[in-house]
């Protein structure tokens, strides 16, 4: 007994060692994931002000998505503590990972026994996913590390009566219900646990009955005892947690929610009852790949036959240990199950929970095989087997991880897992440019959030957000940097933007340019690299028609996939107008202005600026910038909208568009003027004059506005003043009524 208590003590304090190790070559080493860049963004803009932005992943700002709180605001607690951000948010997931670890220990001690725990531990620590998982910032692993001491208090007071278990139940659970949506699946988790404290009752009355007749008559007498009060027991703590959710989630952001992109990606009632059957398989084989033979690799079929055979065995080899791996199973079918059914898109970080109830139906049959082998097969797992899989671990695992910042796993769902790679690489070539302004986006993730997030390591960059407006005023930003003897920077990869493509395709507006391409044991992904590049001498991009329909076709996958991606339809949106398809961009920008996106309270600058110092004088220059570079919201769907009807003749419909999209830009000399245009065909000579001239009072060299007014004062007979303004716009290079006019003798021949 001695001696095991030792073996067990000497496997745990090993199992720790792996654990402290691993995880800490995660915290510093994993390559930044595409949400943990955006996730630490709103926990360094929640860090800087708390009143204002405690609520911003809720309200509606962050591309009117709806996440829970409760991991920004953990985080933000700790991410200016380093250099690093990403050292300050990641030491919460290595916190959480260890809870996680140490609940699961307590509860299936509890349960089952010392032994299966700790085997249960030691698939965890060994595990690549919860390797991944432990380390990187985002959500999975704070909802695993409060789910797990959920269960644990939860079981402990159902089973003891522990007031102080009940507290803490309540408390971990609350956690769990602001971390995710998702988090209520711990809730269905939770009301199985009575069955297993029924189950572990019953077993130890078996132990102590004769026959398998008795035994059922105890197993229906405990039910009838205490299956009521064990349930009201766990309903009153899963309503005094959600009761506390409700108070810390204010209901009025209910409808933001309710329209967020997540909620875009669960089936609703109406859809599941469709059986959309091949979906459902593709979710199951996605998880057969990417979850099962990740971890187990060729022992897949192995564990999954053992694991499906073992109920059998145990009913007839060892009846005290099959009430409550039926109950086990019951928790594994659970945790994964109602995600496959409900998941429009398959994502690896759904799955977690899954392969941690997995764990908890396969390590009582390794511990039972173990205990039923002989002592020379017990000492040979000891002495060869954990050791090869350590082993296997290290040159699997860990040497790629420290060799290329990532693992084979990672690389499993592409997208956001392996955009990170190159990350470091790119830090230190932009720590290394010369002053000046670095123009990054327009997009989300890799690459431009997590320049922002680092801008501290290269603070001799001024960071400008690149949008339509900013493109259309890039050779006053040129010029602007060329005087004050700065540079102009690109930082991006290719995009369905048609701009960004003609960006990268020129020479002179992308010069000097350097390819960082992502690339992992020793091949190139196929993951867009990197791009960094100088303006040389600026000149507008041009922009071909097949730029545009491809654009249109990314978009479009985009959008089946996220119904409710409302930015997809704002850029769709603006391509159809771009190419002439009216109708349809009437359709998609007409769903980005139904949207809340458009609330002038919520739409903010998402990508501000997070730092304050400046190190080498660029906010002399912020004003300027902000009217050079100003973001392109949402609310601009009213005026390119507008501009589409207007496009349809359809000149009614453009007027209450154009003034809709003055509420939000009162000073646009664009919007005066274009609605100007529709008075005109409407023939409302006054309001289309003052509408002009007001457009011309806010952009002297608005040359349009000239031509249009000209040609209502000649409409009125007033040729002296349509030859006068006429004259204004060919002085600005817009001849064409001044030469026409003049031809007609309507104009003196000579300007």
């Amino acid at each position: 007994m001695q001696t095991r208590l030792q073996n067990q003590n000497l496997i745990l304090t090993l199992l720790l060692c792996i654990y402290l190790i691993s995880r800490l070559m995660g915290l510093f080493y994993f390559a930044p994931h595409t949400d943990e860049s955006v996730y630490t963004q709103v926990s360094m803009m929640i860090a800087e002000d708390w009143e204002k932005n405690k609520y911003f992943s809720l309200d509606g700002r962050w591309y009117n998505d709806y996440k829970q709180p409760l991991k920004f605001w953990i985080t933000s607690l700790s991410i200016n503590l380093w250099k690093s951000p990403l050292v300050g948010t990641r030491i919460w997931s290595l916190l959480f990972g260890f809870s996680g670890i140490f609940f699961t220990q307590l509860l299936i001690s509890r349960v089952c026994d010392k032994t299966t725990a700790m085997c249960i531990t030691g698939l965890i620590v060994l595990s690549e996913y919860y390797l991944y998982f432990d380390s990187i910032g985002i959500h999975e692993v704070v909802l695993y590390g409060s789910g797990a001491a959920f269960l644990y208090y939860l079981y402990d007071f159902l089973e003891k009566n522990r007031w102080i278990s009940c507290l803490l139940a309540i408390f971990t659970l609350t956690a769990v219900l602001t971390t995710k949506a998702s988090g209520v699946m711990w809730i269905v988790l939770g009301l199985t646990l009575p069955l297993l404290i029924l189950a572990s009752k019953t077993t130890n009355e078996i132990e102590e009955e004769e026959s398998c007749r008795v035994s059922l008559v105890n197993t229906i007498s405990t039910l009838k005892r205490h299956i009521v009060g064990l349930y009201v027991k766990a309903f009153g703590i899963l309503g005094a947690a959600e009761g506390i959710h409700y108070i810390i989630i204010p209901s009025e952001f209910d409808n933001i929610k309710k329209n967020s992109h997540q909620s875009g990606m669960i089936r609703n009632i109406g859809e599941i009852l469709d059986f959309p059957v091949s979906n459902w398989i593709e979710n199951l084989k996605f998880y057969w790949d990417s979850v099962i033979l990740s971890e187990f690799s060729y022992t897949a079929i192995p564990v999954i036959l053992l694991i499906i055979s073992a109920p059998f065995v145990l009913f007839f080899k060892q009846r005290e240990w099959f009430w409550r791996y039926l109950v086990l199973w019951v928790l594994f079918l659970i945790s994964f199950v109602p995600i496959l059914i409900v998941a429009k898109a398959s994502f690896l970080r759904l799955f977690g929970v899954g392969l941690y109830f997995l764990y908890m139906l396969l390590a009582p049959i390794l511990v039972l095989i173990y205990k039923h082998s002989s002592p020379s097969f017990q000492k040979g797992i000891l002495l060869l087997i954990i050791p090869a899989l350590i082993g296997w671990k290290i040159t699997d695992t860990y040497r790629p991880l420290l060799q290329w910042n990532q693992t084979d796993l990672a690389l499993k769902e592409g997208g956001g897992w392996g955009n990170g790679i190159g990350t470091a690489t790119m830090i230190d070539h932009l720590a290394k440019l010369e002053p000046g302004f670095l123009l990054g986006g327009p997009y989300w993730g890799h690459p431009w959030t997590t320049i922002q997030i680092f801008h501290r390591y290269y603070p001799q960059l001024k960071l400008v957000y690149m949008s339509q407006e900013t493109m259309d005023h890039l050779n006053e930003l040129h010029q602007l940097t060329t005087k004050n003897k700065l540079n102009l920077y690109f930082a991006m990869v290719h995009h369905n933007f048609p701009w960004i493509e003609s960006i990268l395709n020129d020479p002179q507006l992308c010069a000097d340019k350097t390819v960082l391409q992502k690339i992992y044991r020793n091949h190139v992904l196929s993951i867009e690299p990197f791009v960094i590049c100088r303006v040389k001498k600026y000149k507008p991009p041009t922009i071909t028609p097949d730029q545009y329909k491809q654009s249109i076709k990314d978009l479009t996958k985009k959008i089946e996939q996220y119904p409710n991606y409302i930015p997809g339809y704002f850029q769709r949106g603006q391509l159809y107008a771009a190419l002439k398809h009216y109708e349809k961009a009437v359709d998609d920008l007409t769903k980005v202005i139904n949207s809340d996106y458009i609330s002038s309270n919520k739409q903010k600058n998402y990508f501000k600026k997070l730092e304050t110092n400046d190190p080498i004088g660029f906010n002399q220059h912020d004003q300027q910038l902000k009217t050079l570079t100003k973001t392109n919201t949402f609310q601009k769907s009213y005026l390119i909208r507008g501009n589409v009807y207007i496009g349809l003749q359809q000149y009614h419909q453009a007027i209450a568009d154009l003034t809709s999209a003055l509420v939000f830009e009162p000073n646009s000399a664009i919007i005066y003027n274009n609605r100007g245009f529709a008075y005109k065909n409407l023939q409302q000579y006054k309001k289309a004059f003052t509408d002009f001239s007001k457009a011309i009072e806010l952009d002297p060299q608005f040359h349009r506005s000239y031509a249009h007014r000209g040609s209502i004062l000649m409409d009125l007979g007033n040729r002296e003043g349509a030859c006068k303004d006429w004259k204004r716009a060919c002085a600005l290079k817009d001849c064409q009524n001044y030469n026409d006019a003049a031809e007609k003798g309507i104009c003196p021949t000579a300007l």
